[in-house]
């Protein structure tokens, strides 16, 4: 099954843009499935997350924070 992630972004933020792009860039060409969630889109979703997007997670796993981690997010489609 391909790895399905989950991007935790806030409007306006480019390092949210930014791990998007390097999350595809990484996929290359393979399957994958990325839902993007507004982490202030519910009160303990931001409380959690709040200061810490953009936040990578697969299934229940956090694979990166702030900065795209290419290493570790390649650890989830070798798991996939």
């Amino acid at each position: 099954m391909p790895p399905e992630f989950t991007l935790l972004t806030r409007a306006g933020c480019s390092l949210c843009a930014n791990m998007r792009a390097e999350l595809h860039a990484l996929a290359g060409g393979r399957s994958y499935r990325c839902h993007i969630q507004d982490v202030d889109a519910e009160d303990s979703t931001r409380e959690t997350w709040g200061l810490r997007v953009p936040v990578l997670i697969c299934g229940r796993r956090l694979v990166c924070e702030g900065r795209f981690d290419p290493a570790r997010a390649e650890q989830e489609f070798g798991s996939g």
